[in-house]
């Protein structure tokens, strides 16, 4: 028997909850897997930054630090798709937010080159179930969260717009 849930926990500065920080999955070999989110005691808005180092603790990965929005010029992007198809676990995930304040953060909605934010939000994938669908983990404000893309893509009303490898 399986079973696939989100789950969520506060990770802010003053309200942090470390219990049951796991998600537990059934992978593509039919096999039962827990991952266990790593808590880095970071400040809220720091996703890219927890999807890098959950990189590096979870996959040995090492990516160059960068804002959501600028990973594409410090990493190895791939060109930008919806699609997940030729990710793999220990990719970081841009996605893009519509309500994000980074679209519009004091009037500057521009990347490092002066073109318009293309995401504004970053996550690791970590695994795929037994349907092939993506799991992520990621900082969402001051929550960290593991779950299925496509459950994370509807309750945060954001979408996946480019793959970002390691260039190592």
């Amino acid at each position: 028997m399986y079973y696939m849930t989100n789950y969520t926990t506060k990770t802010g500065p003053t309200d942090r909850n470390t219990i049951n920080n796991a998600f537990t999955y059934v992978n593509r070999e039919g096999k039962s897997n827990t991952i266990v989110a790593p808590d880095f005691k970071l400040d809220p808005d720091m996703c890219a930054k927890y999807a890098r180092l959950s990189a590096e603790e979870l996959f040995d990965k090492k990516y160059t630090r960068s804002d959501a929005w600028n990973l594409k010029y410090v990493n190895t992007p791939l060109t930008p798709t919806p699609s997940l198809d030729n990710a793999e676990p220990g990719d970081i995930i841009v996605f893009y937010s519509p309500n994000s304040n980074y679209n519009t953060s004091g009037g500057n909605n521009l990347d490092r080159w002066g073109n318009i934010r293309e995401g504004t939000h970053a996550g690791l994938l970590v695994d795929f179930d037994y349907n092939k669908q993506p799991i992520i983990l990621h900082q969402f404000h001051s929550e960290l969260e593991i779950g299925k893309l496509e459950n994370i893509v509807e309750t945060r009303n954001i979408k996946p717009v480019r793959i970002i490898k390691t260039k190592n």
